[in-house]
């Protein structure tokens, strides 16, 4: 943690790296998770993202988790969005991580990550 002098006269800020926890209220609240399909004879793939205008929480996502960062169409005049994706066994680490923490998909993350756990991917 950081601690930093306010600027324009504001009092201190306090900077804390984004920790686990986080990350699970942040996938809990912007997130989408669950396995979908990747095309009509493909089998289905454990997928958890997260979609927002800002980059650079999605940044961090990515730091923390790997994954792949691409930019999502929007309509004229509004923001540029931004969408974080973990695909498979990576996908099984996040919720794994985030699991703990979560609150309000917890039971649903554990469901996941049964099926995850059995998962095994086309090759």
């Amino acid at each position: 943690m950081a601690l930093l002098g306010g600027e324009g006269g504001n009092p201190l800020v306090f900077i804390m790296k984004p920790n686990d926890a986080y990350f699970a209220g942040l996938i809990d609240g912007e997130g989408s998770m669950g396995f979908f399909s990747r095309g009509s004879y493909q089998s289905r793939c454990l997928v958890v993202e997260v979609s927002m205008t800002c980059h650079r929480t999605i940044a961090a996502l990515h730091r923390r988790f790997g994954g792949q960062i691409r930019s999502k169409k929007t309509a004229p005049g509004c923001k540029p969005q931004w969408m974080w994706r973990c695909v498979g066994h990576p996908a099984v680490t996040v919720l794994r991580i985030i699991h703990p923490y979560s609150l309000t998909r917890r039971q649903h993350i554990k469901h996941l990550l049964a099926e995850g756990l059995a998962y095994k991917p086309r090759l």
